[in-house]
């Protein structure tokens, strides 16, 4: 015996299904290219990839599109001097890793990333300071 064929429903045509919209400030880069939370995902993908000096311009146009404090703006100080470590910058790295420890100073990896940074200057005692005011 074969079950009665069931009627086609609207549901069942795959072509009204459409893809879920993404909020604005997720679209893609045509759609809002100055946003920082894109920009931020850019520069963290070129970092991924080892393109340090895409990364580094994408951060900084974050920065000065981003509001001078929130929750986002100590983070991309971060990474930023995590991307000027990597491109050999350690003094660069320094001055935007002391900002943002002053942006978030409960921030375990920040100070995780000055140490970083003031050993590669050779400055130990203060990279020692750094890593004993680290947050628990």
């Amino acid at each position: 015996m074969t079950s009665p064929a069931r009627p086609r429903r609207a549901a069942d045509d795959v072509s009204v299904h459409h893809a879920p919209v993404r909020p604005p400030s997720r679209q893609g880069p045509s759609e809002h290219p100055d946003d920082p939370a894109l920009l931020t995902e850019q520069a963290d993908t070129a970092m991924a990839q080892g393109r340090h000096a895409d990364a580094e311009r994408h951060l900084r146009a974050a920065l000065a599109r981003s509001p001078l404090k929130g929750p986002y703006v100590s983070h991309r100080h971060r990474r930023l001097g995590e991307v000027l470590l990597c491109r050999t910058r350690p003094a660069a790295a320094a001055v935007v890793l002391r900002r943002a420890v002053v942006l978030d100073p409960f921030n375990a990896a920040v100070y995780t990333a000055l140490a970083e940074a003031l050993e590669a200057l050779r400055r130990f005692d203060e990279a020692i300071t750094a890593r004993r005011s680290r947050p628990a």
